[in-house]
């Protein structure tokens, strides 16, 4: 039996844009260098989301380009919806695949850090706090501050919760909480930074979600944590102050 022959072509889509922001225009650069390929169809080009347990990837189709030789720019749409990027749990990236009608395609990618629009913040159905926590703002940025007041506590923790089952209707899972800062509450009244290491409120379109809360005493009320500058995403030496926080928060007995 004759093996099928591999494409002569090599695709290349590192110059593509690295921060995309979602319902905004981006721009897709894809690198055809080799010999001509008779049997090459066309190039597919598409956004791809990783998560940490997703049982597949999610792809949004942006485009077709011709498998010609030479740079090729592709203008694209960023698909409106799309959680925020977050290492392990929503990781995208930019991929070219090129389709022949006989013998193996060849499929290349780029990492991207998508920003998520803030109409688009993921709440969980349900009560959004208990006690006597108040807030001064709903949604906070990362590096940003929360503030507020709260009664019968001395001190407050502000952090995410994972939720390991939001996809599986019935699933017994406890949510795990991990405090990112603590303050002592002074009459009254609380303000801590949210540090700048952590991930943003996030539905990961399969099973897992990440929602903060501000905890004192038996009170606690969700609010939510954005990513306007993508930080939490970027893949380029993997933060390691990121990883070992996600690593506390899933309960990592590897850490």
């Amino acid at each position: 039996m004759r093996a099928r022959k591999r494409s002569p072509l090599r695709l290349d889509i590192g110059r593509s844009d690295r921060v995309a922001r979602a319902g905004s225009s981006g721009l897709v650069v894809v690198d055809v260098a080799g010999e001509d390929d008779p049997v090459a169809e066309t190039i597919s080009v598409y956004l791809r989301m990783l998560g940490w347990d997703n049982k597949r990837a999610f792809r949004w189709p942006l485009g077709e380009l011709p498998p010609a030789l030479g740079t090729h720019e592709l203008p694209v749409v960023v698909p409106e919806g799309l959680a925020p990027a977050c290492v392990r749990f929503s990781e995208y990236s930019f991929c070219a695949e090129l389709k022949r009608s006989a013998g193996p395609g060849l499929t290349v990618a780029a990492d991207v850090d998508v920003v998520a629009r803030p109409e688009d913040l993921y709440w969980p159905e349900g009560e959004r706090g208990e006690g006597t926590i108040e807030l001064d703002a709903e949604v906070v940025a990362i590096g940003g501050t929360v503030s507020g007041r709260v009664t019968g506590a001395e001190t407050i923790s502000v952090g995410p919760t994972l939720n390991r089952s939001v996809g599986l209707p019935g699933a017994a899972v406890v949510p795990r909480f991990e405090a990112a800062a603590t303050t002592t509450v002074r009459d009254g009244a609380f303000s801590v930074t949210i540090p700048q290491h952590v991930p943003p409120t996030l539905y990961d379109g399969s099973e897992q979600a990440i929602v903060w809360e501000v905890r004192g005493g038996d009170a606690w009320r969700r609010f939510a944590v954005t990513d306007p500058e993508g930080v939490a995403g970027r893949r380029d030496g993997r933060t390691p102050e990121l990883l070992s926080f996600l690593a506390r928060l899933a309960g990592d007995r590897f850490l």
